[in-house]
């Protein structure tokens, strides 16, 4: 069992925490990956614990999380703020300057495709700073520094709802039949609104 943890010293680590399913608390570092940027992000396993992302500055790093191997290497040229796996271990999601979400198709390993996505009314000047996927990969939820909260169609990669908020999205999490979806903003609310998919 693992944990990655990362952050402003161009360091990411991971720490085996097995011990924790146990009682006991005997955490040790496992490992250690310098990056080229100052800082890191976001850092994100796969569904299965197999693949670790790691954010540098504007590309992202898949590693294998057993021998930190290098999988791929996912370039951009905008900054990132934030990524998801999707729960069937398809999709990469990262959220991106400009309000841009690259949407990684990890269906081929060795040669993953991104399609950009952005809300209908996209703005340069913000950014997407958090992604979600529904519990079922049918749905990816994104929030950006402008309060927007967009919410796209996987099946068809078609933006399907938008909502405004009145500050920025700091957090988001579905409802596990994924008929809502939950986002937080900085003036400490909570908002809760119906995805596009309820039956």
């Amino acid at each position: 069992m693992l944990l990655a943890t990362t952050g402003t010293d161009r360091i990411s680590r991971l720490w085996d925490v097995s011990s924790v399913a146990d009682g006991r608390c005997s955490v040790s570092e496992s490992g250690r990956l310098i990056g080229e940027s100052y800082s890191s992000p976001s850092v994100a396993f796969n569904a299965d614990g197999k693949q670790l992302a790691l954010v540098d500055l504007m590309n992202v790093r898949l590693r294998n999380s057993v021998d930190l191997t290098l999988v791929a290497t996912l370039a951009g040229d905008l900054y990132i703020y934030d990524l998801a796996f999707s729960p069937d271990n398809h999709w990469l999601a990262v959220a991106e300057h400009h309000d841009t979400v690259a949407l990684w198709d990890l269906t081929r390993p060795a040669s993953p495709h991104s399609n950009p996505l952005s809300p209908s009314e996209g703005n340069p000047k913000t950014y997407v700073w958090r992604v979600a996927f529904s519990p079922n990969s049918s749905l990816l939820a994104a929030g950006a520094s402008d309060g927007t909260l967009a919410l796209w169609d996987l099946t068809t990669l078609q933006l399907t709802k938008t909502f405004h908020l009145p500050k920025a999205v700091s957090a988001l999490s579905f409802s596990p039949d994924r008929k809502y979806l939950a986002a937080g903003c900085l003036d400490a609310t909570v908002w809760l609104f119906p995805t596009a998919q309820q039956r």
